[in-house]
Parts: C-alpha cells; sequence; structure tokens
C-alpha cells in the first residue's frame, strides 16, 4: 500500500462532466511527496461494483470515491483529509454531507442530526445546502452522502447487496462501522465541494434499495441511534394552536399541573384575564421570524416561504438551552406558521408531546373579529392557513407516531378529567391530581365568541 498516494475514483457515464471534475482535482494542492491517481470505472453495472473494480485498481492508501459531477473547490483538500487521517487513526471515511442518526425508514436526510455543508442542485437550483456545523475536527456520523467519501482503509462495497445507484453509500458507512471504524463529516468554514447533480431520480429503485438497507442494518442502525443520540432528561409539551381556540386555558391547566411554561410571561390582558401563559421571548423570535418575510401572525407565510428564512442555528440553540426545565412548555399559535424551522432544533434537546387545541373553526373567527375589531371574511383569511398546517402536522406527527394529545377546549371547560390525566401521566402524577385547583381555574365566564 502506498501511503504517499491519493487515488480519486469515478463511475463514468459522462466524459464532459468527469473532465471538468478532473480539472479542478488537478487544480488542488498537492503535497510534497505526494502522488494522485485518477480511475474512471465507465459501464459499470452498479456504483458499489464499479468502486470495488477501481478500489483493486490502486495501490493508493487514500482513496477518493466521487460522483462525476462533483467539483472540489477547497484546494487545500489533499493537506486537509492527510492531516485528519493522520491524526484519528480509527477514522476510516469521512464526507462533506451527513447524518448521526437514520430514521427507521432509512433516509439520513429526514434525521434531525444532520452535519455538514455543500453546494447542491438537486431541487434544480444551485444553492448552499447546510446542515448543523460541528465544533469538532469531524462529527461522527452513521451516515455520509454518496457524493464524496474518502477513506483511508479498504473495506469491500455491498455489490451482492446493492446492484444499482442508491444506497450503497449508508452500506458502506455500515460496514465501517461495523468494522470498527469512525465515519465522519469533516468541519468546513466554507464548503469543500460544489454537487451539480440536478433533480435526483428516486424512481430507479431507491425505495427497493431503501428496504434492502434496513432489512439488512436496521438492528445495527437502531443500536447506533440509542449510541449517537444525546441524552434528553427532559420532556416539552408543544402547544399547536390557532388564535382564539383555548390555548390559554389549556396552557394555564398545564402550568397548574406542573410544566414550566417560562419565567417571561406576557401579562393578562383584557381579551385573556387570567393569562397568556405565552414565552415572550419564544414569542419574539417568531414575530422575528415572520417579519423576516414580510410576513406576520395576521399576514401569514406559506411553507415555501418561511423555508426561505435563514436562521442563526447557534442563536436558536443558545435561546432554547435557557428554556429547558425537567418538565416545560412552549405556546403561540404563531408556532403553526414557525413549526419547521423550531423542530430540529426542539428535538435535539427534549422529548416532545405535541398538544393540539381545538375549537370550532367559526368559535375561532368569531373571537377573533371581536377581538381585532375586524370582519368575519378578514378573520377567515387570517385564520384558514392555521387551520390548514394544524391539519396537516397532526396528521403527520400521528403517522409518525410521535406523542400527540388532542384536547378540545369545550370538553377541557366542562370535564377537564381527561386532559388532567393525560398530562399527569407524563409527569408520573396521579391520574388526576390538583383536578380541583384545574376546576377552579377553568370559568366559563371567560369564552370568549
Amino acid at each position: 500500500m502506498n501511503d504517499k498516494k491519493i487515488a480519486f475514483i469515478y463511475c463514468v457515464n459522462n466524459r464532459a462532466l468527469y473532465e471538468e471534475s478532473v480539472r479542478y482535482v488537478k487544480s488542488l494542492h498537492v503535497p510534497e511527496g505526494y502522488e494522485i491517481e485518477f480511475i474512471a470505472i465507465e459501464s459499470a453495472s452498479s456504483i458499489a461494483s464499479g468502486y470495488n473494480q477501481g478500489m483493486r485498481q490502486t495501490d493508493a492508501k487514500y482513496k477518493v470515491y466521487l460522483h462525476q459531477d462533483v467539483f472540489i473547490v477547497n484546494k487545500n483538500f489533499l493537506y486537509d483529509i492527510i492531516a485528519l487521517f493522520e491524526k484519528y487513526p480509527k477514522l476510516g471515511m469521512i464526507g462533506v454531507a451527513g447524518a448521526k442518526t437514520v430514521p427507521k425508514n432509512g433516509v439520513w436526510w429526514e434525521s434531525t442530526q444532520r452535519f455538514g455543508k455543500v453546494y447542491d442542485s438537486h431541487t434544480g437550483e444551485m444553492k448552499l445546502l447546510s446542515f448543523k456545523d460541528t465544533e469538532l475536527d469531524y462529527e461522527p456520523v452513521q451516515a455520509i452522502d454518496g457524493l464524496i467519501m474518502i477513506t483511508q482503509y479498504d473495506t469491500p462495497w455491498r455489490e451482492d447487496l446493492f446492484t444499482g445507484w442508491h444506497f450503497y453509500d449508508l452500506s458502506q458507512c455500515q460496514e465501517f462501522l461495523l468494522a470498527g471504524y469512525d465515519v465522519g463529516v469533516v468541519r468546513q468554514n466554507e464548503p469543500w465541494c460544489v454537487h451539480d447533480c440536478g433533480i435526483v431520480n428516486v424512481k430507479n429503485g431507491f425505495d427497493d434499495y431503501r428496504k434492502k438497507f434496513i432489512d439488512v442494518y436496521g438492528e445495527n442502525v437502531q443500536s447506533l441511534n440509542k449510541k449517537f443520540s444525546p441524552t434528553k432528561n427532559n420532556k416539552l409539551f408543544l402547544v399547536l394552536t390557532l388564535h382564539r381556540s383555548g390555548s390559554s386555558a389549556t396552557a394555564g391547566v398545564m402550568n397548574l399541573l406542573g410544566i414550566d411554561m417560562g419565567k417571561n410571561l406576557l401579562p393578562a390582558s383584557e381579551s385573556n384575564k387570567k393569562g397568556h401563559f405565552e414565552n415572550r421571548d419564544f414569542v419574539i423570535k417568531n414575530e422575528q421570524i415572520l417579519n423576516s418575510i414580510g410576513a406576520s401572525w395576521y399576514n401569514p407565510p406559506n411553507k415555501k416561504r418561511l423555508l426561505a428564512v435563514m436562521i442563526n442555528p447557534q442563536e436558536i440553540r443558545y435561546f432554547l438551552s435557557k428554556q429547558v426545565k425537567p418538565f416545560w412548555g412552549l405556546k403561540d399559535p404563531r408556532t403553526l406558521l414557525t413549526l419547521d424551522l423550531w423542530l430540529p432544533y426542539l428535538k435535539e434537546i427534549s422529548d416532545i408531546t405535541y398538544v393540539f387545541v381545538s375549537r370550532p373553526f367559526e368559535q375561532c373567527v368569531r373571537s377573533l373579529a371581536k377581538r381585532e375589531n375586524i370582519s368575519l371574511s378578514d378573520a377567515v383569511k387570517i385564520l384558514a392557513p392555521y387551520l390548514q398546517n394544524y391539519y396537516e402536522y397532526k396528521e403527520t406527527l400521528t403517522k409518525n407516531n410521535e406523542d400527540v394529545i388532542s384536547v378540545n377546549f369545550e370538553e377541557l371547560i366542562e370535564k377537564p378529567e381527561r386532559f388532567v390525566s393525560e398530562i399527569n401521566k407524563r409527569l408520573g402524577n396521579p391520574s388526576l391530581e390538583n383536578i380541583d385547583k384545574v376546576r377552579e381555574f377553568l370559568d366559563k365566564k371567560l369564552k370568549n365568541f
């Protein structure tokens, strides 16, 4: 094995793309005494078989398996990978994007523990795809994306199992992990690579290979998920609700039962005389998110606009770290608009119980129109997007077997026992503990229409 040699191994079906990728590699700074080699496997029956063929053709210690449409833009790429491998002998393979945990469906990019960054065009538009940053030299993960996979040891690719173009990468990650090596996503100040893949084709066997990956590696994946998942010694009760749905009463009950709704709460008002039980700082964060795209609680954005919001992950994590208690809650109707941005970070730090509060839509509309002194039609325009998101999130979270509590405002007022029991069960308390305090708190006269 030549430890002063780096081989770049490609499966090629487009010579123009391959040659462009090679030009980028040839522009990299090469450490003194090292040589680089290019191996192009054409007409491979699968990625795994092509990479096995390339691996057998070279004596290079370091191998870079990359797609023909990947362009390495980090000029110090070779210095960086060699330094990492020399410093960490246990590090078997690295990439630029991946996931610490793998969901049960095997699709790594649906994980809440994603790391890395790359310029990528899988949506049809070239843009920065950026996940969490790591403060380490590399973040140990279970999966790296196959756009580029860099190794210092050889492990055969499972061409016997993955005979096409999908899940060869996650399979190889598992093979390295089973062999006792680390797999990592490297720390990048700026993206190392551009991946000009275009819209990804997931119709050519993707689902079949996904199922095969789960069948072969599912048990090991779940075991590693437990190892890699951060310890969560707290529970968040996240209230998801329309405006004027009775969520203040619901959150008030949660607060009475021992859930910390926050220290800096919005004060009571004429329309909520017993309090909103909304964390003022959380409400401000939601307003800032909405305002950044010219939206507001009364001018709701669609999800596409919302996902264009650029948030600071470190700032969000710091904010949430200051809110966490053993049992804590967050309630703000705006969360139905911003949940997609919050959810990855909330899942990082807490087990979540989702509390869906409902009330007949026409009652919400009348109550909002009265509070804001607007027409019923204007109130409908405001609340309709909330209602759509409410049903979509409830369906998705229930389908994914998340912990969901549904509470109807009318039932809560008339018969609070069921909701009190559901909350106490999760707090580890007797079923109807504090029920008398709850009944005293729930004032039927304060319903707003």
